[in-house]
């Protein structure tokens, strides 16, 4: 699959995920604890945070990094965009339970971050 192609299938698919969330918060009342929503809820809010964060680091890393392959910058904002997705739901997540306090979104940035590092490191071992 070309650059391009990929491009245009995350675009219409972060779409149709953005519209199945909005779908999901108009349509549906999570009264209760209806665990099947909230499942629904934050599996559409992580693959639509995908693709927008993928998405727009991509843009932003091909305008600012020209000197890189664009494989590499794709890789590395696909990448990124998942991790911010799950700092995003993970954090969403800790706060529906009350347990999201400034440490331990500390915590979860931390961690994010050391897993990027040591992709970063592979990486740099790899050449």
């Amino acid at each position: 699959m070309t650059i391009t192609g990929y491009l245009v299938a995350l675009f219409f698919a972060t779409v149709l995920s953005l519209g199945s969330l909005i779908a999901i918060i108009f349509r549906i009342t999570p009264a209760g604890d209806n665990l099947p929503v909230f499942i629904l809820f934050y599996l559409t809010l992580f693959l639509s945070a995908v693709g927008i964060f993928s998405i727009f680091g991509y843009f932003i890393r091909k305008r600012f990094q020209k000197d890189k392959p664009t494989f590499y910058i794709l890789a590395v904002s696909f990448r990124q965009g998942i991790f911010l997705a799950l700092l995003l739901v993970g954090s969403l997540i800790l706060q529906k339970q009350g347990w999201l306090v400034w440490w331990s979104g500390l915590i979860l940035i931390f961690i994010a971050i050391f897993v990027e590092g040591i992709f970063l490191s592979r990486r740099g071992l790899n050449r």
